[in-house]
């Protein structure tokens, strides 16, 4: 009975961390909903600053948080479309990839927290943080399109340039004061309450097969975007980017 007890109050500790993440992700993004791109679909977003810290810092909680926060984001701020499952889907992989890949191939078998502490740090930061910028500008843009929205081209252009600036700059310090911030205190405590690493830390493979995945993406939306018009509903954009999508999503849970 005891052991039950201790497996509840863990469940419920994570129910709230998570809950309180994914507040902070809405709020964040609530507060800059005014500063539109194009109206119901995109905005200036600084909180595309936080996937990556969650993922990094929370694991695949944080990602859940992420994914969440996005949604409630939208809901409260009046931008709620079929598209916003796209967001939610897109803003999971943000925090998730860089996650696994982190855990699965840059770790040290005694790290559980990634620091910038020099050069090298900052290098694999930066290149997290580009396998962070491209699922959400991959993902999304397909529902756009498909829904008649806004074609692949045009969003894929803005999504990622927003995401990979906001976390090269205004990340970097964010990144920076709350991984030293999880070293000790209370945010700690909380981080140790949710972070895992289990389920990344040793799958090499997989991880090595979601990175290529994401470049492959990332390499023949930069070939779409410089050949091909921003007419929507292209099916030589959609077809090939749905599938490559799809095997990114896929390989994520491997």
């Amino acid at each position: 009975m005891m052991g039950e007890g201790f497996s509840q109050r863990s469940k419920t500790e994570k129910l709230t961390v998570t809950a309180l993440l994914a507040a902070l992700f809405a709020v964040t993004a609530l507060a800059f909903k005014g500063f539109v791109i194009i109206p119901s679909i995109t905005e200036l977003r600084p909180v595309n600053a936080l996937p990556l810290i969650y993922g990094l810092l929370f694991g695949y909680l944080g990602a859940v948080a992420s994914a969440l926060g996005n949604l409630f984001g939208d809901a409260v701020g009046g931008t709620l479309t079929f598209a916003s499952a796209g967001g939610m889907i897109g803003n999971f992989a943000m925090a998730y990839i860089p996650y696994k890949i982190w855990g699965a191939l840059l770790c040290k078998a005694d790290e559980d927290i990634f620091l910038l502490t020099g050069a090298k740090s900052y290098f694999w930061y930066f290149v997290l943080a580009l396998l962070s910028a491209i699922p959400a500008a991959v993902i999304i843009p397909l529902f756009t399109d498909a829904l008649g929205f806004v074609s692949y081209n045009i969003l894929f252009g803005i999504i990622f340039v927003n995401n990979f600036l906001v976390e090269c700059t205004l990340g970097v310090v964010l990144y920076g004061f709350f991984s030293r911030a999880c070293l000790k205190g209370k945010l700690a405590a909380v981080r140790k309450l949710v972070f895992s690493m289990e389920g990344v830390r040793g799958k090499r493979v997989a991880a090595l097969v979601l990175a290529a995945n994401t470049f492959i993406a990332f390499g023949l939306s930069l070939f779409l975007f410089f050949s091909y018009s921003n007419e929507p509903g292209q099916l030589s954009i959609l077809v090939p980017m749905g599938i490559l999508a799809t095997t990114m999503l896929l390989s994520m849970l491997k």
